[in-house]
């Protein structure tokens, strides 16, 4: 042997017959590693057993490479199905491992593995659902007991029949349950203690045929004969497991569990609430000899072992597992010995069985789901809601504004708050042990029968027990009282509520920490007592509300489709709670370990948006008054036409300077529009950057103050508030200007304002400013009777702007085409139409001809021509040629004397002229100047003055082109100074 090979072989570590007829395979699985550096051929897997329990096997490997390692599995082992029958007792077996390679022994080791008797369950540790195999239906013993069900059925009054499901009636299945319960209990089995911690350890389990047979039975052993029972009535029975203790279980409907094993607390416990059971707990220990326990007892019982699910291990869905492939396990049946129904009974003393009573089937949620039944409001109150686990709502924990509340039935309390009872609330009763300061929502769930027999004593004495002592009760109560009235007198809004049951989550499936949100909440005030120094819990009376935060939560976190509950329904008093629980539990049905818990805390719950949401909750009727909200809703704006509606041209009109105040500069759109939103209209005011927006929402505001309104001012972005704030405040408003809605209105500084708002004095009285805007008003008038002379129509159907508009139009053609007076004032529409006639007539004509302006004969104003006439124009024509030769000829010779580089162009034939006609003047020649020794100095002297002559020109052109001539005789230095006085004053 070495160690460069090594081997694991798992197993269970136990085998018994009920496995091995469930295909359990003996070994799961063989893991063979090479740890040397070179690969190792043709190896060979050898597994024996002693006792030969089961055949020897064998496996070869052809190639185990280095560093690798290879898993055998499936291991086929055959084991011996005579020899695990035939064990009456535990023995210890053992399991031989040897791998060879050729001659060399590899591997050889061992393991040891039990083998259980015949009847030996292997516990809960391995395998729990082969508890199942035990779960013997169709022995001949089982059909004697249905035979007397039978007969409790007939005795009842009930049908007979054994029908299992197919009556589709809970109630029935409830009886088939009841009948072989109590022919169970016609047996006189007595009970048996089972051995401590057997569902770890295993144990022997009485088949169900020596139960009825031997008239004894340990717990589990009772369970699985009551399961068999019900498997052969055609039920769907479970088998439930706690420390220490077995009982059964059988669903009321024809389903079954996901698995097998069930180890998930409450998907058993929401499924066996009272009022909407699915599922029937039946301790099986109570139709035992001596018992006298008819059936309801016995399930009350059952359910009873759900109180404390620390104790809870698993439950077994039989049917499940026989769907998995776990068949019971065979029989050794003796013809002789079989106790089958031979006609009679056993009598059990002078008890006679009872007819169990029906199910209360009231609670049952059937609430169905309607995704189309949100209201816009609804929808905008769930946009509102907080998602965050800082939400009470959805992460309740017990703080120092919160009180736990011991009841008995929730149901009870709702009603008696709904009919206006009021309750006292005192500190913990001294008979409570139990922890305080540790896990309360858990401790209340899970001491429920001493929480129950005391809070239905305090409760008929309209008393409500705190879980707290008497110093930490009163600290808490005092806290509630002064947070509830701060926020009633702050925001308005209660944040008050008693909350009725709670629902226990986890944020996802390997969260180990529970979260716990309430489900209903009522409304209620507390009230200082008068006599007893305490306070009292009483109903405001206004409507209780599912947490709407919780169920919006888990439709979009979790995708789980819970009814809206909104309204909540009602009973005969108030919520019904039941049906409410009931409705939440079924649906979250397939959440592993997600239940509702039966507490009641008193506690404040609110959030971040709370105050709007409950606007948008309480006030909804009042919202929808508001045109604006009811079109929001209905999804369309109703306008009214008004009748005579205010224009832009009709401001001055029909709004006096008095009828608003306007303290920034305002056009007419934006003046219309502050005069719109004091007459109560609702507009939206468009327009892009820059454009006076903010101004004239400050102007809105003013003039509503003016008007003795408030108005709120809300804004997307802050930026926007900060604008119209700083206008406010540049116009003297700021102590108007409340700030409340934002990361900075504190409480004192909200005090801070209105103390300097009622510090603000009257700066001018109203009769000042009635007699400045009749002043103003005036000024209106006078100025307004100018604008309506430039726009009055005339004759012609032109008004002066409208004349001065079109000249502007046309202002190049100034001073090229001249308008005789008279045409101007006799000129009219007729008039008006008859020139552009001729005007057109004229410009299709110019068009044919060409470009007149331009055309060297433009000047020509002949309008005959003649022989005579062309032969003339010839004849001078070619005098004009030869005059032109002449001239040229002596020019050329002129440029020639003066040494002119110049080109022969107008302009330079024009100075030639001149310059003869200054030559031929004499005294044009000065012979100072000629003989001036400074001669540069004076033609530059005399350069410069032309150049000032020049440019003086050349504005006088500048200018002429915007004013007339008589802009030369006006008199700016008066007009200058005339303006500096009027800046000064």
């Amino acid at each position: 042997m070495n160690d460069k090979v090594s081997v694991q072989v798992v197993t269970f570590g136990a085998m018994n017959f009920a496995m091995q007829q469930n295909y359990v395979p003996l070994v799961r699985s063989v893991t063979i590693k090479n740890n040397s550096d070179e690969e190792i051929k043709d190896i060979m897997l050898k597994i024996s057993f002693e006792p030969e329990f089961a055949k020897p096997f064998t496996h070869r490997i052809e190639v185990l490479p280095p560093h690798t390692e290879i898993e055998v599995s499936p291991v086929n082992i055959i084991v011996s199905t005579e020899f695990l029958f035939s064990l009456t007792e535990r023995i210890v077996a053992q399991i031989s491992v040897q791998l060879l390679c050729g001659e060399e022994e590899l591997v050889n080791a061992g393991d040891n593995i039990d083998l259980l008797a015949y009847d030996e369950w292997s516990g809960c540790y391995i395998m729990p659902e082969l508890i199942a195999a035990f779960v013997t239906p169709n022995h001949p013993a089982i059909s004697g007991i249905l035979k007397i069900a039978t007969d409790y059925l007939r005795k009842w009054g009930k049908d007979p029949s054994i029908t299992g499901y197919q009556s589709r009636n809970a109630d029935v299945v409830k009886l088939q349950m009841a009948a072989v319960y109590a022919a169970l209990q016609s047996k006189n089995i007595v009970y048996n203690n089972p051995p401590a911690s057997f569902e770890k350890a295993g144990q022997r389990v009485r088949l169900p045929y020596s139960v009825i047979e031997q008239k004894q039975g340990t717990c589990i052993d009772l369970a699985v004969t009551y399961a068999s029972c019900l498997e052969a009535a055609g039920l769907f029975p479970l088998i439930m497991i706690k420390k220490g203790h077995a009982y059964c279980g059988c669903r009321l409907e024809e389903e079954t569990f996901a698995d097998c094993v069930i180890d998930d607390f409450s998907a058993i416990d929401k499924r066996t609430v009272s009022g909407n059971e699915d599922i029937l707990l039946v301790e099986c220990t109570d139709f035992t000899a001596g018992e006298k326990i008819d059936f309801d007892r016995a399930v009350k019982h059952g359910k009873n072992n759900l109180s404390d699910s620390e104790n809870f291990i698993c439950a077994v869905d039989v049917r499940r597992a026989r769907a998995g492939g776990l068949r019971p396990i065979p029989q050794k049946i003796d013809s002789n010995s079989i106790c089958g129904y031979d006609g009679t009974v056993d009598s059990v003393s002078d008890y006679q069985a009872a007819a169990p009573k029906k199910l209360n089937r009231s609670g049952t949620g059937v609430i169905g789901y309607e995704e189309s039944s949100l209201s816009r409001i609804q929808i905008w109150e769930r946009k509102l809601l907080d998602f965050s686990l800082r939400n009470s709502l959805l992460n309740f924990r017990i703080t120092k504004n919160a009180l736990p509340i011991l009841t008995h039935d929730l149901a009870a309390l709702e009603d008696s708050l709904a009919d206006g009872v009021s309750f006292s609330i005192r500190e913990l009763p001294s008979e409570w042990t139990a922890s305080l300061r540790d896990a309360r929502l858990y401790e209340i769930e899970n001491e429920n029968d001493l929480a129950t027999n005391i809070a239905s004593e305090e409760f008929k004495s309209k008393r409500l027990c705190a879980v707290m002592h008497d110093e930490e009760l009163e600290k808490t109560l005092k806290n509630i009282y002064r947070t509830t009235k701060s926020s009633i007198e702050e925001n308005g809004s209660n944040t008050l509520f008693l909350a009725l049951g709670f629902l226990k989550w986890y944020e996802s499936d390997i969260s180990e920490k529970p979260r716990y949100a309430p489900l209903i909440m009522i409304p209620v005030e507390l009230v200082k007592s008068s006599h007893n120094k305490g306070y009292l819990l009483r109903s405001r009376q206004e409507e209780t509300q599912i947490n709407v935060t919780l169920i919006e939560y888990l439709r979009q976190i979790f995708e789980l489709k819970i009814p809206s509950l909104d309204p909540l329904p009602e009973d005969e008093h108030g919520t019904d709670i039941p049906l409410v629980f009931n409705t939440v539990r079924n649906c979250i049905l397939d959440k592993k370990r997600w239940n509702v818990v039966n507490t009641a805390c008193l506690g404040q719950f609110s959030f971040g948006q709370f105050v709007m949401w409950s606007d948008l909750r309480n006030r909804a009727d009042e919202l929808m008054q508001n045109k604006v909200v009811a079109g929001l809703i209905d999804k369309k704006i109703t306008v009214e036409q008004e009748e005579n509606p205010l224009t832009v041209s009709e401001l001055d009109e029909r709004i006096a300077p008095d009828d608003l105040a306007i303290p920034l500069s305002a056009d007419s759109s934006q003046m219309l529009a502050i005069a719109e939103a004091a007459k109560g209209k609702s507009f939206v005011l468009h327009g892009p950057p820059g454009t006076g927006k903010s101004q004239t929402i400050t102007n809105l505001i003013a003039n509503a103050l003016y008007h003795g309104k408030s108005v709120l001012f809300v804004a997307e972005k802050m930026a926007a508030l900060n604008v119209v704030q700083h206008r406010l405040e540049n116009i003297g408003l700021a102590p108007f200007c409340l700030e409340l809605h934002s990361n900075k209105a504190s409480k004192s500084s909200v005090l801070s304002q209105l103390e300097k708002s009622l510090e603000v004095g009257r700066i001018k009285h109203p009769e000042k400013y009635k007699a400045t805007a009749d002043r103003l008003k005036a000024m209106r008038v006078s100025m307004n009777s100018v604008i309506d002379g430039l726009h009055k129509k005339h004759e012609s159907g032109i008004s002066v702007y409208d004349a001065i508009e079109q000249y502007e139009t046309c202002a190049e053609f100034k001073n090229k085409i001249t308008i005789p007076q008279d045409v101007i004032n006799t000129v009219n529409d007729d008039r008006i139409e008859q020139l552009s006639s001729l005007i057109l007539s004229y410009k299709n004509s110019v068009d044919g001809v060409g470009d007149i302006v331009n055309n060297p004969l433009k000047n020509i104003s002949l309008t005959e021509y003649s022989i005579p006439l062309r032969e003339k124009l010839y004849s001078d024509c070619v005098n004009l040629l030869n005059l032109y030769n002449n001239a040229k000829s002596c020019i050329e010779r002129i440029f020639g004397t003066f040494n002119i580089n110049a080109e022969l162009s107008e302009k330079s034939i024009k100075n030639i002229l001149n310059l003869c006609r200054a030559l031929l003047i004499p005294s044009a020649f000065s012979p100072s100047l000629i003989l001036e020794n400074n001669y540069n100095a004076v033609t530059q002297k005399l350069n410069n003055y032309y150049e000032s002559i020049c440019n003086e020109n050349r504005e006088k052109q500048e200018i002429e082109k915007v004013f007339t001539s008589g802009i030369y005789e006006y008199n700016c230095i008066q007009a200058l100074n005339e303006w500096n006085v009027a800046q000064s004053s």
